[in-house]
């Protein structure tokens, strides 16, 4: 029987971007010393929903969360009551959002970082050997939508995202597939998107936010579970060359001007190691760390 390996969605996104990006962070584990100021500020705003929405499935009004959430550290620095210009807009976005949505009333808040961990599937319907995990923002049952129980996933985004955007992707897809295969009846995906662009001039709430909800049916859903799979199963093959004797070698590489430039942080290096440099070598040299604790 298969050894068990426990994937998720952001290795497969890593892998689907490029074979030697995903050998490097997933296989390798190779860590940088930074992030980028995007997924900082994301991760940033993520913090303050996941407490928002906490402190609204314990019944505490909007007002008494806002207060919480200014005092707690995340949009100031709790010494000097200052705040980083990352703070701020966080807090812009925040405060909007508030004003805009308010309790959310419709909604029952189920659940709140909840974790998704099941079997991807074959082809043929049967289990696999790669679990995929992962966590939902926020699980909700919603009235304004005729009830039963959705996803949410919250977004960032300099522009809001249109209808062909949410369509590509595959992640709450997935998710979905793998918590109605565990019991649960969830209806679709409402996607809670915030930009982070910020004019100027005035804007209104519909420039700001939006909330688009999607429902997709089993084939499709079971099509984007398989998918993982067979990408897994390939990415996981042994990668030998020269026979019994043969060995190991990296990934190829999927050069793309566009996804390299913002969605790597390997970039550098890997266009230093094409030129015949040691690609390990120089990412020790600038400051990456093997870290076998991550997943």
């Amino acid at each position: 029987m298969a050894k068990t390996k426990v994937v998720s969605y952001s290795e497969l996104d890593a892998l689907r971007q490029c074979r030697l990006k995903h050998q490097l962070a997933y296989k390798e584990r190779w860590v940088g010393p930074t992030t980028s100021a995007a997924l900082e500020r994301g991760s940033l705003f993520h913090e303050v929903m996941e407490l928002h929405y906490r402190r609204l499935k314990e019944g505490i009004k909007p007002a008494g969360i806002v207060q919480e959430v200014q005092t707690s550290g995340l949009l100031s620095d709790p010494h000097t009551g200052g705040s980083s210009e990352m703070q701020d807009l966080v807090a812009w976005m925040y405060t909007g959002y508030v004003e805009h949505y308010g309790g959310d009333e419709d909604w029952e808040i189920i659940d709140v970082e909840f974790k998704v961990e099941e079997w991807l599937p074959t082809p043929w319907g049967t289990r696999s050997s790669f679990r995929l995990k992962g966590r939902i923002d926020v699980l909700v049952r919603d009235n304004s939508a005729g009830g039963g129980l959705w996803v949410v996933d919250h977004k960032t985004c300099k522009r809001l995202p249109r209808g062909k955007d949410l369509d590509l992707d595959d992640q709450m897809g997935i998710y979905t597939y793998l918590l109605r295969r565990g019991g649960l009846d969830i209806r679709g995906t409402i996607y809670n998107s915030v930009r982070t662009e910020k004019l100027v001039r005035p804007m209104s709430a519909g420039e700001r936010f939006q909330r688009a909800l999607t429902v997709r049916g089993d084939r499709e859903l079971e099509t984007m579970a398989t998918e993982a799979y067979e990408t897994f199963l390939d990415a996981y093959r042994p990668r030998v060359h020269g026979g019994s004797t043969g060995t190991v070698h990296d990934a190829p590489r999927s050069p793309d001007p566009d996804r390299c430039g913002w969605r790597c942080s390997y970039t550098e290096a890997c266009l230093l190691g094409r030129k015949g440099a040691d690609l390990r070598d120089l990412l020790a040299e600038t400051g990456y760390e093997i870290d076998l604790e991550r997943h």
